[in-house]
């Protein structure tokens, strides 16, 4: 995400009853990062042209502080 190089958020939810969406909490960790843009592309504007047959507009970096390999190792 830092640098730019994700086009979708997405999971694997599959619609079952005993896990949640996390959607909002999502959400304001991107705007705790300053990354609102960011969220709205990655979840509704980039998701939207696929139906569209369009490709995905760029995201701008954002540092979500650390990744997912930092939370691993940590």
């Amino acid at each position: 995400m830092a640098r730019g190089w994700v086009d979708y958020l997405s999971s694997d939810f599959h619609a079952r009853a005993h896990l949640g969406i996390h959607l909002k909490d999502a959400e304001a960790y991107f705007v705790a990062s300053d990354g609102l843009e960011q969220f709205q592309l990655l979840t509704v504007k980039n998701p939207g042209r696929v139906f569209l047959d369009e490709l995905p507009l760029p995201v701008p970096p954002v540092d979500i502080g650390g990744g997912v390999w930092n939370r691993l190792k940590g």
